[in-house]
């Protein structure tokens, strides 16, 4: 597979010097003999082939690799894993959210899970609440859930409200909370990552007419911009004014899938898709280019704790999602 997709590149639409140019061959052979979740991207974002060869490849999200193994445990019922949002990381909300992930088109099967999501979640008309009681608010999990319908094209009619609860809930500095409860703050980020990527997806798939949706988008990247997408404004001890520390951590990891997470790697990822540059992000494009290791990869870092149907990758060792996303993100940035 990955000799003849590489042998496409160089007879069609990108000649070899072109790639040479861009990555490294034999990384190049690396990335095409992944899953097809892989290689379509490889396809599209690295090696600009062209739009009937890219959905080709897609395709076969849905036959064979982690696609087909991740449909393959869906109950009849629409349901993966005995639950709709719990157990993390099996249930219903977050395998839909790794199909996404991978890119499958809409199916009959992706429908049906969101079906499940609608009819169990459904808050009020305009979001989503999966506690027992739906008696507790959590934004993120609307955005999340609603990405998911914009993405999968489940009913316009529900996606159109929650996509207005979304707008009408942003703080007036851009920022989301999932809740307005003590220590909602601490996950403004994650939950404002959420719901941009909720609105980007609805502008992208749905095409709703949304009042005050680009706003809102506006507010909210310039939330993420004035702390340079992952930066603590308070100075380090010894009176280093202009040094700062990370707010969390693990934003500076790159685990994959990232799930409800926030890191520097999926936000600027999520800046390339929506074509936005900003000098503020440079810190952030640093450490991205500072974790590619001698030989021109980046490792998967530890994952987020929870129950998976399978492992994708090892952490630790030498990841293709990690490098692909890497490579497109300095790709972007490094364009004049």
């Amino acid at each position: 597979m990955s000799n003849s997709l590489a042998s496409r590149v160089v007879s069609r639409k990108v000649s070899k010097r072109e790639v040479d140019n861009l990555i490294d061959r034999s990384m190049l052979n690396w990335l095409l003999a992944g899953d097809p979740s892989i290689r379509w991207q490889v396809m599209r974002d690295l090696l600009l082939l062209d739009a009937q060869s890219v959905d080709e490849e897609r395709a076969k999200i849905a036959r064979e690799g982690w696609g087909a193994q991740l449909l393959s445990f869906q109950k009849e019922d629409g349901t993966w894993g005995g639950g709709i949002y719990s157990p993390k990381w099996i249930s219903t909300t977050y395998s839909l959210l790794f199909l996404r992930e991978c890119g499958m088109r809409p199916l009959p099967p992706t429908i049906l899970g969101c079906e499940q999501l609608w009819a169990n979640g459904l808050y009020n008309g305009e979001e989503i609440r999966f506690s027992k009681k739906q008696d507790r608010r959590d934004i993120g999990v609307s955005a999340l859930v609603t990405e998911l319908f914009c993405y999968f094209g489940f009913r316009t009619d529900v996606s159109g409200p929650l996509i207005r609860f979304i707008v009408s809930t942003q703080n007036d500095d851009g920022s989301w909370f999932y809740d307005h409860q003590t220590g909602a703050e601490t996950y403004a980020f994650e939950t404002t990552f959420l719901a941009l990527k909720a609105l980007q997806t609805c502008k992208e798939a749905c095409r709703l007419r949304i009042d005050g949706l680009e706003e809102a988008e506006r507010k909210g990247r310039a939330f993420l911009l004035r702390a340079h997408l992952y930066q603590n404004p308070v100075p380090k001890k010894g009176g280093e004014s202009s040094a700062r520390l990370p707010l969390k951590r693990r934003w500076i990891d790159f685990a994959y899938p990232n799930y409800w997470f926030y890191d520097l790697m999926s936000a600027l990822d999520y800046f390339r898709r929506a074509g936005i540059k900003d000098d503020r992000m440079r810190d952030a494009i640093d450490i991205v280019r500072g974790k590619q290791t001698s030989d021109g990869m980046w490792l998967l870092s530890a994952p987020h704790p929870g129950k998976v149907f399978f492992e994708m990758e090892t952490p630790g060792k030498p990841s293709r999602w990690n490098t692909l996303r890497a490579l497109r993100i300095l790709k972007w940035w490094d364009a004049t």
